[in-house]
């Protein structure tokens, strides 16, 4: 079961079926993520284990390795560009960030720095720079080859955060208000343009902020189950989509296709909505995950037609149509 590479297209997105279903883990799945050539998938959950998942495996999807974060506990699970190495946050004791070779099951190095929970870890798609977002009212940059903090950001409010595209620059979404985007190269210097948002999107609390691949928009999540289409250019709403009766407890957790032509969304009872971002209009009606719990996590892998959800249960979805 590979989900060899296609052209994502509404026939294709129709198509989408559970094709693989993994043991159920003890404990809610927080985050999961695939590495850059789409071959694996690192998950944390709330039970303090990092599993991995080699997926192109000749007798099919399977876990490989569990490693124990009993701890610090792990969540934001995020791949390097190397697809031996993961960076986490920690969830018991300390609010650090760590670099951990999945190879030998060794931590290469610690971030210390928040002060409270991590709520977002970004790497940039062109380096070994990544940014950290917290409740403790910061943005913080890294640099996996340093264990210093780069920079840091005050936020008035609890921040979202991540890098455009080309990751020459960055987006940090602050208290349901506005987004400032900033030069990667000089964020000291403060934002080079803010956008002060309508008041209809700041009803629910922002939980996310994800750009398109072609740099033109950013998707906003909510807690309500809503997500915004903002023009990354001039900032406004350009579209909104969204299902409020599917949201859950947990951050909304939503995800945009390789090509950006659709975007999926996770709610409660375990089902999945995908939009079309040309039309934001639903191509999929709403349908059910191998179970009724709520997803806490989807995402896209992003070189082959797969996605992944996760409640306590992960799933593996592949097209049926060529």
């Amino acid at each position: 079961m590979s989900g060899d590479s296609l052209e994502y297209t509404p026939k294709v997105v129709k198509s989408f079926q559970i094709a693989k279903v993994f043991e159920p883990s003890e404990d809610l799945i927080n985050s999961i993520d695939f590495s850059d050539d789409g071959e694996f998938l690192a998950l944390g959950g709330n039970d303090n284990n990092i599993r991995l998942y080699s997926l192109l495996d000749e007798s099919g999807p399977k876990c490989t390795k569990v490693i124990p974060s009993k701890k610090y506990g792990c969540s934001h699970v995020t791949f390097t560009h190397s697809n031996k190495c993961i960076v986490h946050a920690s969830r018991l004791l300390n609010d650090d960030l760590r670099y951990l070779s999945l190879h030998d099951s060794k931590y290469i190095r610690y971030f210390k720095g928040h002060k409270k929970s991590v709520t977002k870890l970004d790497m940039s798609p062109t380096d070994d720079t990544f940014l950290s977002a917290s409740d403790d009212k910061t943005v913080r940059f890294w640099d996996l080859r340093a264990q210093s903090c780069q920079g840091t950001i005050n936020i008035p409010g609890r921040p979202i955060a991540c890098f455009d595209s080309t990751g020459l620059v960055f987006a940090v979404g602050e208290s349901n208000m506005r987004i400032q985007l900033f030069s990667a190269k000089s964020y000291s210097k403060g934002p080079f343009t803010t956008f002060n948002v309508p008041k209809a999107c700041a009803a629910s609390e922002w939980t996310d902020i994800q750009p398109s691949a072609d740099g033109k928009f950013f998707a906003l999540s909510t807690r309500g189950g809503e997500t915004y289409f903002i023009d990354a250019y001039e900032g406004k709403v350009v579209s909104a989509v969204g299902d409020k009766d599917i949201a859950t407890g947990h951050d909304m957790s939503c995800s945009y296709s390789p090509c950006s032509s659709f975007l999926a969304c996770g709610g409660k009872g375990g089902m999945v909505d995908i939009w079309n971002t040309r039309t934001y209009e639903k191509d999929v009606s709403t349908f059910s995950n191998v179970e009724s719990d709520d997803i806490s996590c989807l995402k896209f892998n992003p070189k082959y037609a797969m996605f992944a959800t996760a409640s306590n249960i992960l799933a593996l979805w592949l097209p049926s149509a060529p």
